[in-house]
């Protein structure tokens, strides 16, 4: 016996249907095949940079814990001290000729402990001076004012330190103690020509 398959088209389009079916899930499949892989990539990339990220935080925290020590040496950078040394570089007075003098003659009992120029007011007359604080170790037998005195008349007979400053006188002097010692807190001015 024979069968006749009088319905070829409708079985030929069901095929079509069915295979046009399986390329789509095919396609699916590799898109999300294609998805699931860049998805762990992705992630992958996401956690190795939140650990780089992690890394450098601690290393940036370690940084901050190491200059937390270094803030009491940098305290005394601040604004006016920078400006001074701007100015320090620019013209006038050869300042670093100056300085280099001035720390020459220094007796080793005393230390500078502030150099600033400033305007001040001079018989009524705005001038421009070389204000210059300082310390010195004494003791009670010795003249609280003579070894600063002396100094300064160190200071003017020097012709390399004194020949652009007019005057330089004793601004100051306070008495202190510190780390049992006693010290002698003092400024003076030079007056620039």
């Amino acid at each position: 016996m024979f069968e006749i398959n009088v319905h070829r088209q409708i079985l030929e389009q069901r095929h079509r249907a069915h295979k046009k079916r399986m390329q789509t899930l095919f396609v699916q499949i590799i898109c999300v095949a294609v998805l699931a892989t860049l998805t762990g990539i992705f992630t992958l990339h996401l956690f190795l940079l939140q650990q780089n990220v992690s890394a450098k935080e601690e290393g940036l925290k370690e940084i901050g814990e190491m200059l937390a020590g270094y803030e009491p040496e940098m305290a005394n950078i601040c604004a006016e001290k920078v400006a001074l040394v701007s100015r320090l570089k620019g013209g006038g007075p050869r300042w670093g000729a100056k300085l280099r003098a001035m720390s020459s003659l220094l007796p080793p009992q005393m230390w500078l402990t502030e150099i600033s120029l400033v305007d001040i007011s001079i018989e009524g007359i705005q001038k421009e001076v070389l204000q210059v604080g300082g310390s010195m170790y004494f003791r009670e037998e010795q003249d609280e004012l003579g070894g600063i005195l002396a100094f300064l008349n160190v200071l003017r007979d020097d012709e390399s330190f004194s020949e652009d400053f007019e005057s330089i006188e004793l601004l100051s002097s306070k008495r202190s103690r510190s780390s049992g010692n006693d010290e002698l807190n003092f400024k003076f001015i030079c007056s620039i020509h």
